[in-house]
Order: structure tokens, then C-alpha cells, then sequence
């Protein structure tokens, strides 16, 4: 008996599609030694937010991370070492083909902070837990973070001693804020819930500066950590955006994150300062100026 069928344009595009993958090994660099339970944190390149939920090294200190195709860059964090890559690094982007494994592997320092604590907990929403959620512990000078995992847990490595304020970032939603006081050399625990109430938008235009013009991404990012709070991403049409469902809060306004030649022009910075915007219940206008990047 023979069978004959076929299949829609969509289900062929479906079934072409084949993810990729990065891996490698973890060590010490001091020792070369493996190191497990390493936090693995993946991020998209192109809009600075994570992706998924976090993965974690082997004992022998090996990942591996199954990717559809696409630039991505990693965070690495461990109780006891050095964020890689550190604070006010930028990544190195990867570019995961279909089919084809990307090698990472990476040495990790240990950490200078003296006697630093762990802020730990699990985010839900609806009782539920609340995977791949931004969460930041702050002090209104320094902020640190992590993204929940599949269970809504969260590890907050490496945090200095004193009093934070721990809240979780996701689009459409607001966070309960906790205080905690993180003791030298030990972990704090808590929880934090997500609920859906009442949020914000943020539009505006954006403008060329001897230079082409073409669509751009715009985000919003914690104004510390200078992460993107996952879904505040969005690309312009005829040069306009606008964001909705903004929690409300104090975010630090970024056009261009991707790579695609452009920058926000230095002189419109310095003229008009970081592009904050403070979001309530209202729209928020934020323009921006932009030019050509040099390239390296």
C-alpha cells in the first residue's frame, strides 16, 4: 500500500527548523580544576533579555544548552567566583547555527567581595511558579540580579552585606517589594509574587542623524543593572514605537541594542542626559536621536 500525503508551506518551515546548541567546560582558573553547579543564564543579543530559564554545569563541569538559531550571549554566575562576564562587561555574543554546536568554555576568578552573601527565593504568579522572571535585589546604589528558573527559584550570587530592596521584573505585571537584610557569609531568603494590575506605555519617535534610516529596537532596561526587562522590547514602525504594558517604575531607555550599525547619538546624551522615563498608569514620550556606530 502506497501512502501518499503533504504538508502546508507552514508545517514544511516547521519541520525544517533545527536548533543548535552551545557547550563547553566551566573550570576554576586558578586550579583548572571543573566546577559544578554552575548558574548558566542565556540572553538574546539582539534585545538584552533572558531566554528561557537558567541551566547549570555538570560535575565535571560541562554544558550543554540546545538553542533555536539565533545571537545569544551567556551570564555565569557562582557563589564564591566572579560574574562572567563581569559587571559593566559586555558579553560576547554567539551565533548558534542550526545543526552546529557552539564551544564556550570558560575559566571563572574568584570573587574579591569579602564575606558575600546569597539572596534567594522563588517567584510566582497566581500561586504558580514563575519561570524566566528578572530579579533584582537594590540598595539605590547598587543593584544585582537573577532569572527564576523553571521552579520560580532565583540565586542572587556574590551580594555585599547590607539592605536590599528584591523585586521581579516581567512585562504586564507588578512585584510585591521585599526588604531583606543580607547577613555576611550566609543566605536570605524570599519570596516574591507578580500580579496583574495597573501599567503604563512608553512611545515616541526616533530620528536620524547623518545616517540612513531604518527600523530600530527599543527597550527598557533596569537603570542599574542595565538589563532589559523581559517583553519591554519592540522594534519601530516608520520610525515610531510604543510599549505597553509597562509596570510602572524608573527605567533607563535604550535604542539599538542590536547590532545593526547604529547608535544613540553621543551628543544627545550629553545634551539631554541618560534617557530615563518614569512610567505610572500613563503614556510616557521618550524620542531619541541616533547615528552611525563605528565599527571595530
Amino acid at each position: 500500500v502506497m501512502l501518499l500525503g503533504s504538508c502546508s508551506k507552514d508545517e514544511q518551515s516547521v519541520q525544517q527548523t533545527v536548533n543548535g546548541f552551545v557547550a563547553g567546560i566551566i573550570t576554576d582558573a586558578a586550579t583548572t580544576q571543573p566546577l559544578a553547579a554552575v548558574r548558566i543564564i542565556v540572553f538574546n543579543a539582539n534585545t538584552n533579555a533572558p531566554v528561557g530559564v537558567p541551566a547549570g554545569s555538570g560535575i565535571d563541569g560541562s554544558y550543554r544548552i540546545e538553542l533555536p538559531p539565533g545571537t545569544y550571549f551567556l551570564k555565569l554566575a557562582r557563589q564564591g567566583y566572579e560574574d562572567v562576564p563581569p559587571r559593566d562587561i559586555r558579553p560576547l555574543p554567539l551565533n548558534v547555527s542550526s545543526g552546529q554546536t557552539v564551544t564556550y568554555s570558560v575559566q571563572m576568578f574568584p570573587n574579591a567581595i569579602p564575606n558575600a552573601g546569597i539572596v534567594s527565593g522563588r517567584v510566582f504568579t497566581a500561586g504558580a511558579p514563575a519561570p524566566g522572571v528578572l530579579v533584582i535585589a537594590d540598595d539605590s546604589t547598587r543593584a544585582y540580579s537573577s532569572v527564576s528558573s523553571g521552579d520560580g527559584s532565583f540565586y542572587i550570587f556574590n551580594t555585599p552585606t547590607g539592605a536590599y530592596r528584591v523585586k521581579a521584573w516581567r512585562t504586564g505585571f507588578s512585584s510585591t517589594d521585599s526588604l531583606v537584610a543580607v547577613p555576611a557569609g550566609r543566605e536570605v531568603t524570599t519570596n516574591v509574587t507578580l500580579t496583574q494590575g495597573v501599567t503604563g506605555s512608553v512611545q515616541g519617535q526616533v530620528t536620524f542623524l547623518a545616517t540612513t534610516n531604518i527600523e530600530v529596537d527599543v527597550e527598557l532596561t533596569h537603570p542599574r543593572t542595565r538589563e532589559t526587562i523581559p517583553g519591554l522590547s519592540t522594534k519601530t514602525l516608520s520610525r515610531n514605537y510604543i510599549l505597553n504594558n509597562v509596570p510602572p517604575g524608573t527605567y533607563l531607555a535604550r535604542a539599538t541594542y542590536e547590532n545593526d550599525g547604529k547608535v544613540v547619538d553621543p551628543d544627545w546624551i550629553i545634551k539631554n542626559g541618560e534617557p530615563l522615563v518614569t512610567v505610572g498608569s500613563g503614556t510616557v514620550s521618550r524620542d531619541f536621536s541616533v547615528t552611525g556606530a563605528v565599527t571595530l
